[in-house]
C-alpha cells in the first residue's frame, strides 16, 4: 500500500517536470517571454509574492503599483477632506441647532452663529460706574480725614462693584476696566458748603444719589433686578447717612398682583407683630430709641394696610402670635430684633422685585380669569414700572429704619 502512493507521487512529480521542461533554465520561455509563476523575483514584482504578483498579473492589473498609489492617494486625501467638511457641517448644525454661540470675546466661525449681547449688561455697567465713582469719592474724603463713615463706604461700594463685576462675568459679557483716579486730585476744602458738609462730602452725596430712583429697572432682565434693586437700596441709605432727605416713593404704590401680595403679606404679618413687641420694650423702657419705634411700626402698618387692599380676598389673616427668637425683655434685646424684622422686610421687597415677570409694555393690567370664575390683573401686562417703584420704595423705607434702629449699612439688600 506505502509503495503504491510513493508510486503515485514520483509519477506525479516527472509529469510536472515534463510539463515545465520546455521552459529555459533561467525561467523563460523558448519565446523569452517569462513564464506566469517563474522568472520573477520580488524586485521585478514590486516587493510581492511571485505567486501574487502572477495573480495578479494574470487578473490584467499592472505589477508596480506606483500610479494605483498616486491615485489611491489623491483619492483618500479628497475622501478626507470631504469627510472633515461634512463632519464641521454637521457639528455646526448641531451646536446651532442647540442653540450654542460663541463667546462674545471669540472669533467668529463659519456656521457658527455669534453669541448675542446680554439684555441687562448696559444697565449692569451703568450701575457698576456709579458705584465706582461713589468709591471714588469716599475714598477722597477718607484720605482728606473724614470720618468713619467715609471708610464704611469705601468697603460698602467695594462689595458692590464686586457683585456687579461677578454677575457680567457669569453672563460672558466684558468688565470695563476702571478709570485711573489721581489720588488726591481733589483738594480738601476747608470751608463748609451750604449743605453743611465739605466739598468732598457733597460730591460723595451726589454720586450717592445719582440713579436711586431706579426708573431703569423695568427695563432690565428680571434676573438682575434683585441686584441692581439692592445697589440702589444701599445708595439710597448712605445718601441718608450722609444727610439727604428720604426719596419720595410713589403716592399710591402698586406693589404687585393679588397673589403677590398676599404672599408679602406672610413676611409683614410677623415683621408688624415683632416690631409691635419691640416698640412696647422699649416704650415701657423709656428708651431713646421709643421715638424711632413708634415711627418705623407705622411705617410698616401703612405698607400692610395697602397690600391688605391689593390682595383683596386672597389675603391672609395674621395670626394671633408668632414665635420670637428669644425673649425679648429689654432694650438692647428689642433693638436686635427690630434690626432683624426690618432687614427681613427690606430682603422680601427686593426679591420680588426680581421675581417680577418681565412685561410686555408698560400698560394698564389685562384681566385673566382666575379657576373659581374671577379675573385678576395678568402678570404679563402688568405696569412693571409702578409695581417696582412702589416695592422699591419699601425697600428704601424698612432699609432706612433699619439703620435708625442702629443698624449699619449694608452693600446689598437682598442679595
Amino acid at each position: 500500500m506505502f509503495l503504491n502512493d510513493f508510486a503515485r507521487r514520483d509519477k506525479t512529480r516527472a509529469a510536472w517536470h515534463a510539463a515545465h521542461s520546455s521552459q529555459s533554465g533561467d525561467g523563460r520561455d523558448p519565446s523569452g517571454q517569462a513564464g506566469p509563476l517563474l522568472g520573477r523575483n520580488l524586485a521585478d514584482t514590486g516587493g510581492l509574492p511571485p505567486t501574487v504578483a502572477a495573480i495578479g498579473h494574470h487578473r490584467g492589473m499592472p505589477l508596480h503599483s506606483t500610479a494605483v498609489d498616486e491615485a489611491g492617494g489623491i483619492c483618500r486625501r479628497k475622501a478626507l477632506r470631504g469627510g472633515v467638511l461634512l463632519g464641521a457641517l454637521a457639528v455646526g448644525g448641531i451646536l446651532g441647532g442647540c442653540g450654542l454661540r460663541l463667546e462674545r470675546s471669540a472669533p467668529s466661525v463659519p456656521l457658527l452663529p455669534a453669541a448675542r449681547p446680554y439684555p441687562g449688561a448696559d444697565a449692569l455697567r451703568a450701575e457698576l460706574a456709579r458705584c465706582r465713582v461713589a468709591q471714588e469719592g469716599a475714598q477722597d474724603w477718607s484720605r482728606a480725614g473724614g470720618p468713619a463713615l467715609a471708610r464704611t463706604l469705601v468697603q460698602l461700594h467695594a462689595v458692590q462693584i464686586d457683585a456687579l463685576e461677578a454677575r457680567l462675568r457669569e453672563v460672558h459679557e466684558t468688565v470695563p476696566t476702571p478709570s485711573a483716579a489721581s489720588p488726591g486730585s481733589t483738594p480738601a476744602p476747608t470751608a463748609r458748603s451750604a449743605g453743611g458738609g465739605t466739598g468732598l462730602q457733597d460730591v460723595l452725596l451726589a454720586a450717592e444719589r445719582a440713579g436711586i430712583a431706579g426708573s431703569q429697572l423695568a427695563s432690565t432682565p428680571a434676573a438682575d433686578r434683585s441686584l441692581l434693586a439692592g445697589c440702589l437700596v444701599g445708595r439710597a441709605q448712605a445718601a441718608r447717612l450722609l444727610g439727604a432727605p428720604a426719596l419720595a416713593g410713589p403716592r399710591s404704590p402698586q406693589p404687585a398682583s393679588p397673589e403677590e401680595a398676599a404672599e408679602l403679606l406672610g413676611v409683614v404679618h410677623p415683621v408688624l407683630y415683632g416690631l409691635e413687641v419691640a416698640t412696647a420694650v422699649v416704650v415701657v423702657a423709656r428708651a431713646p430709641l421709643a421715638k424711632v419705634a413708634r415711627l418705623s411700626l407705622t411705617s410698616v402698618q401703612r405698607q400692610r394696610q395697602v397690600l391688605v387692599q391689593a390682595a383683596g380676598s386672597s389675603a391672609p389673616a395674621p395670626r394671633l402670635g408668632y414665635t420670637l427668637p428669644g425673649p425679648i425683655d429689654t432694650a438692647p434685646a428689642a433693638q436686635a430684633l427690630a434690626r432683624d424684622l426690618l432687614s427681613d422686610l427690606a430682603d422680601a421687597y427686593l426679591r420680588m422685585i426680581g421675581r417680577l415677570p418681565q412685561a410686555a409694555d408698560a400698560g394698564p393690567r389685562a384681566q385673566v380669569a382666575r379657576a373659581d370664575g374671577t379675573t385678576r390683573p395678568d402678570a404679563e401686562g402688568a405696569d412693571l414700572a409702578a409695581a417696582i417703584a412702589g416695592l422699591l420704595g419699601w425697600a428704601r423705607e424698612a432699609e432706612f429704619w433699619r439703620g435708625t434702629w442702629g443698624a449699619p449699612p449694608r452693600a446689598v439688600p437682598g442679595g
